[in-house]
């Protein structure tokens, strides 16, 4: 059973558990007791894709092989999914890897990485994947080793998914428990957990990674400070913040693309805050001087510049599943609000867009449309397996994505939608004028 539970402070007890943790230097480098996991590399497959090579944008979707095992089975709400699970995957990183053959790269996933979208770059870029299965909800079991091992083969972190969470035992109390009471005993939970990396083909040089992370896994004022502490601390080495991976974690990489950002060493706060308040939290961080950066369910990275005439910001939420989300999108466009990130519900769901709202205007109009994708299962005569392929208006939604590629429009990000199966998926597009 699925259990959701609150992002809380850790009994006293679990102090007698720190050994079996990997601990944070000062540097902000995990040390592991743990030796390196050797990871196959994945090989560049053919795979169906739905367009031509000439379009803009390519959509990526999990799907299986004729005469493989089945991943999705029934119809509409009685549709349950079969199969392996990392087949499933296995199929989306051959199509991935297909679509990088190509010359296009990953733009991004949808919440449970059964979408991504890619744009054609005209530089050919290889992928991969791993997952981790933790116990601990403040920790992903391996990571690091595994990463490392895909490093030194140069590959980066691009992004971070939550599959799931689950509890052999009922919860002990109620989900909202106050902080400091635990839901169920801290071993009996799985925790999966998939990323994904990108390097341009035969890239050869290693790359290299620092992971942050609470040195007790207890969230206090201290191990609080020591945490933000160990962020700014690696600035100035050209280690910038790229991924929360959960309430207590940060991955550290470098990164050209923010090199103009992180180059006047801007003062960095990690905000930790249950979802319900963090809005009015990052808000309030906002009317300081303080714009996000990153944000995952209930932690927020921010940072303030150091030059003190830059105008003040403030954030609006919008929901995807909000009948009222292309009214809400008019309204956050006659205010120039920039999209700024999604933020990932406590079951992985990307089901909350942030927009940007300056509080001086830039002189930009930006103009945003969504457009959704859904997969649907053909009939099969011999009913061996579910072949999933796009529904003929989603085929069109993404016809229409490429033709407004010519007229200025970028795509931003994917989102989800309520759906059990996750097998319904949004676009988000942008214009700057």
């Amino acid at each position: 059973m699925r259990i959701l539970l609150p992002i809380a402070a850790v009994l006293i007890s679990i102090i007698f558990l720190l050994p079996l943790f990997e601990m944070a230097t000062p540097s902000g480098r995990a040390i592991s007791k743990k030796k390196p996991v050797s990871l196959p590399v994945m090989h560049t497959n053919l795979a169906k894709l739905v367009d031509s090579t000439d379009d803009a944008y390519k959509l990526i979707f999990a799907s299986t092989d004729k005469g493989g095992q089945p991943l999705y089975i029934g119809k509409g709400e009685r549709r349950v999914i079969l199969g392996d699970r990392l087949a499933q995957k296995r199929n989306f990183a051959k199509q991935l890897n297909q679509a990088g053959a190509q010359g296009y790269q990953l733009v991004a996933t949808s919440g449970k990485g059964n979408f991504a979208i890619t744009r054609l770059k005209n530089i050919i870029y290889e992928y991969d994947w791993f997952e981790t299965n933790s116990k601990w909800f403040f920790t992903k079991t391996q990571f690091e080793e595994k990463l490392q091992v895909l490093s030194r083969k140069g590959f980066s972190l691009i992004d971070h998914l939550f599959i799931s969470s689950t509890c052999k035992e009922e919860p002990l109390v109620p989900h909202d428990a106050p902080i400091g009471v635990f839901n169920v005993p801290l071993d009996d939970c799985t925790y999966l957990d998939w990323f994904l990396v990108e390097r341009e083909k035969d890239a050869q040089l290693a790359k290299d990674f620092k992971l942050v992370r609470y040195s007790t896994g207890v969230q206090t004022a201290k191990t609080r400070a020591a945490f933000v502490t160990a962020i700014n601390n690696n600035l100035s080495t050209r280690f910038y913040p790229t991924h929360l991976l959960s309430k207590f974690e940060a991955l550290l990489q470098p990164s050209a693309n923010l090199d103009k950002l992180f180059i006047d060493k801007p003062e960095v706060l990690v905000v930790t805050e249950k979802w319900q308040k963090m809005q009015k939290k990052v808000n309030e961080l906002a009317g300081q001087g303080y714009r996000l950066f990153l944000i995952r369910h209930e932690i927020a990275l921010m940072y303030r510049p150091r030059e003190k005439s830059t105008p003040f910001y403030s954030y609006s939420w919008v929901y995807t599943n909000d009948a009222n989300l292309e009214t809400e999108l008019i309204r956050i466009q006659k205010m120039g609000g920039r999209y700024s990130a999604t933020c990932p519900g406590i079951d992985g769901d990307k089901n909350a867009l942030i927009f940007e709202l300056p509080s001086v205007s830039d002189g930009l109009q930006r103009e945003y449309k969504t457009f959704r994708f859904e997969l649907s299962e053909p009939p099969d005569a011999d009913q061996r397996y579910a072949s999933m392929d796009l529904t003929p208006i989603s085929k069109d939604n993404l016809k229409t994505i490429n033709q407004l590629a010519k007229e200025g429009f970028q795509v931003k990000d994917l989102f989800d939608f309520s759906d059990m199966y996750n097998l319904k998926a949004g676009a988000l597009l942008e214009r700057v004028r």
